[in-house]
């Protein structure tokens, strides 16, 4: 409006909402949190649970991370597609020993899908799929101002 100063023009555009994103990585702050106490005090029983949920939550922090960039679909997708071929080749691996070599899971990580791959494996292949793309753009940033 021409008869308001520029700061109350600004001001009115600048509205902040918390969105779903900010959530998620608060809350998976405060998990990690948690698994970082449980690495000094004993919280009780060791069950698990704090570690399959910050798994769970750091999938969704990735995820939730890259949504603000980038379309949550395409981002799901990426997530998906790098946790199913990932846990495919982990399966193959645990039955025939190729492409990683011969190794055994413990029943730390957790139950098995198919009774073959620990639930887990596909979780840690998103996770490192799609935080491996911010690896990139950071380490690639410098050389955008050059040809």
């Amino acid at each position: 409006m021409p008869g308001q100063p520029q700061s109350e023009k600004t001001s009115a555009r600048c509205e902040h909402r918390v969105g779903w994103p900010v959530i998620v990585l608060a809350i998976f702050g405060g998990a990690l949190l948690l698994a970082g106490l449980r690495l000094f005090v004993p919280l009780g029983e060791n069950s698990g649970w704090p570690d399959a949920t910050l798994l769970i939550l750091a999938t969704a922090a990735t995820i939730a991370a890259l949504a603000k960039q980038l379309p949550v679909l395409n981002v799901t997708l990426a997530a998906s597609l790098a946790a199913g071929i990932g846990g495919l080749a982990h399966a193959v691996n645990d039955v025939t020993g190729f492409p990683f070599g011969k190794f055994e899971f413990t029943t730390a990580l957790g139950p098995r899908l198919l009774g073959v791959l620990p639930l887990a494996i596909p979780a840690f292949w998103a996770i490192a799929a799609l935080n491996s793309r911010g690896v990139a753009r950071l380490l690639l940033h410098n050389s955008r101002q050059h040809p």
